[in-house]
């Protein structure tokens, strides 16, 4: 077992997604779309406002597959994309050695200033 640095696989987290999106999407993410990276552990420290919409957009990766690299044990995840909610707007799940754990959300800038209004 290892120790993992979370902030900056948060970071490697948020690029994977955008890179990840393109690759599935056919475009690119725009810059200002926010994509939030939280470590598991991060999701106990959510107020609840942010949480229950965290979990509203991650209700749709329920039955998502889980897209493979290599065996999966370096790396795995399955997506959602909620179209309902914005045309920028999905869930992630991303597996980092099958030991760092990672919940990523996209959204539109607008959405994210809400949700940080919502929190302060």
């Amino acid at each position: 077992m290892f120790s993992v640095e979370l902030e900056r696989l948060r970071v490697v987290a948020q690029r994977v997604v955008r890179g990840l999106w393109r690759y599935h999407k056919g475009w690119a993410l725009p810059a200002e779309a926010a994509v939030e990276a939280f470590a598991m552990e991060d999701l106990e420290r959510l107020d609840e406002g942010s949480l229950g919409a965290a979990l509203r957009i991650v209700g749709g990766l329920e039955g998502a597959p889980f897209h493979l690299v290599g065996d999966g044990r370096a790396f795995r995840y399955c997506f959602a994309p909620r179209p309902s909610e914005g045309p920028q707007v999905s869930a992630w799940v991303l597996d980092f050695y099958e030991s760092s754990r990672f919940l990523c959300l996209t959204a539109t800038e607008e959405m994210r200033e809400a949700a940080l209004k919502r929190a302060s």
